[in-house]
Formats: C-alpha cells, sequence, structure tokens
C-alpha cells in the first residue's frame, strides 16, 4: 500500500515533488487567477483565509483587487508555509506588510484554523474524496463556533462539471481522470453534488460564479 498522495509530498526524501506540484499549483493560478480574484467582491470582508493557500500567489491577487481586506491569511501545512515566508508574490505585487501573514496548520483539525470572515478554497475540494471534503468544511465550521458577527462565508474554487457538452465540460472531465489517477476517490463535481457537500457540512449555498471557465467559484455560508 503506498502513500497518500499529500502525505507522500510531505516526506524530507520527496521535497523536489513538493517543489514541482508547487510550481504546478502556481502556473494554474497565472492561467485563470486575475478573473477569479476579480471576479467577486471578496473586499467586503475584513479578514478572510486563504485555506490551503500554498505560496499565496492567487491570494496577492485578491489583496490588490480588494485593498479594503484588513487582514489576510494564507493557511498551509508547516513545510509549505516555512517555504513560502519570504512571501514573493506579496511584495511583487507591493502589498503592505501588515495585510497579510502565513500560519501553519491542518485543514483537518479545527484547532490549528484561525476565525475569519470568509475562506477561500482553491482548487481544494477536487483533491479530497466526499467524506474528506465534507470534514474539511466541518472544520472550518468547528474552527467558527463560539465566533459572533455575521455569518462565515466560504468561496469554494473549482472546476465544476456542468450540464452541457462545450469545451469547457471536456476539459473538467479531463481532469477528472487525472484526479483519479493521482488521488484515492477524488473527482470533479456538478454544482449539484457540491451543494450535497455543503448541506452536509451545515452550510446554505448562496451563488454561482461562473467567472473563469472551466473554473468556477461557489458561495456559500454557514447556516
Amino acid at each position: 500500500m503506498g502513500l497518500e498522495f499529500f502525505t507522500f509530498l510531505t516526506q524530507p526524501e520527496n521535497q523536489h515533488c513538493q517543489n514541482l506540484f508547487n510550481g504546478a499549483m502556481t502556473c494554474f493560478t497565472a492561467y485563470s487567477g486575475e478573473k477569479l480574484a476579480a471576479g467577486v467582491d471578496f473586499g467586503r470582508y475584513q479578514t478572510l483565509v486563504d485555506l490551503g493557500g500554498n505560496r499565496g500567489t492567487f491570494f496577492a491577487l485578491i489583496l490588490e483587487y480588494h485593498p479594503n481586506i484588513q487582514q489576510g491569511i494564507v493557511f498551509d501545512l508547516p513545510n509549505i508555509v516555512a517555504a513560502s515566508k519570504n512571501a514573493e508574490d506579496f511584495k511583487s505585487r507591493k502589498i503592505p506588510t501588515d495585510k497579510y501573514t502565513f500560519i501553519a496548520g491542518d485543514m483537518f483539525d479545527s484547532s490549528t484554523i484561525p476565525q475569519a470572515d470568509a475562506y477561500v478554497l482553491k482548487s481544494i475540494c477536487h483533491d479530497h474524496n466526499d467524506e474528506q471534503a465534507v470534514a474539511i468544511l466541518l472544520s472550518i465550521r468547528k474552527a467558527n463556533e463560539n465566533r459572533k458577527g455575521p455569518p462565515v462565508t466560504i468561496f469554494i474554487i473549482d472546476h465544476v462539471i456542468l450540464d452541457d457538452e462545450t469545451m469547457n465540460n471536456w476539459q473538467t472531465n479531463g481532469i477528472d481522470l487525472s484526479l483519479a489517477c493521482l488521488f484515492n476517490n477524488t473527482r470533479e463535481r456538478t454544482l449539484k453534488e457540491f451543494q450535497i457537500l455543503l448541506e452536509k457540512a451545515g452550510f446554505e449555498f448562496k451563488k454561482f460564479h461562473p467567472i473563469a471557465l472551466p473554473r468556477s467559484t461557489i458561495e456559500a455560508i454557514f447556516v
């Protein structure tokens, strides 16, 4: 029995593989990141967490397009945070240093997740099976169970299988096959399947943003 993919990446002897994976995620962000960052009004939140945010490449774009955000947090595993604290993407976009921070933790451990007004989960759910995806959403919920104020919002950014035969769907289904090879029972999902995951974790679906097809943004709040 081999190691689970992300466990494999965290092994010290596989650091080169982690670097390749991080670089690939950065390239994906370069492809559609600006549309995704600008297409939703993230600026209505004072605190925003990019859960599993890697180097912060996408989050730097969000802070550039939405300077009203008071505090941005890039949350990822300790080894990734340790390798990303030079914050190159934030510096290159001249984001003030008091606007962002990196926090290490585990998205399955609610005690390590910082409280916030909203959370971004970009390319997270499609790397996990249904049970794991619900567990991540429940971790966010538990981390904020004593928080006062407006309902917490989450933004799931992923490839969404649409009910059509466009090129976007062909791309998404192709990625779906790749995920099945890399991860354990992971896949791309339809909007309805995302809504079922949200309901299981106690979230209410609010809006679908087809901003940068085949990637889309799903907005939901705590019930």
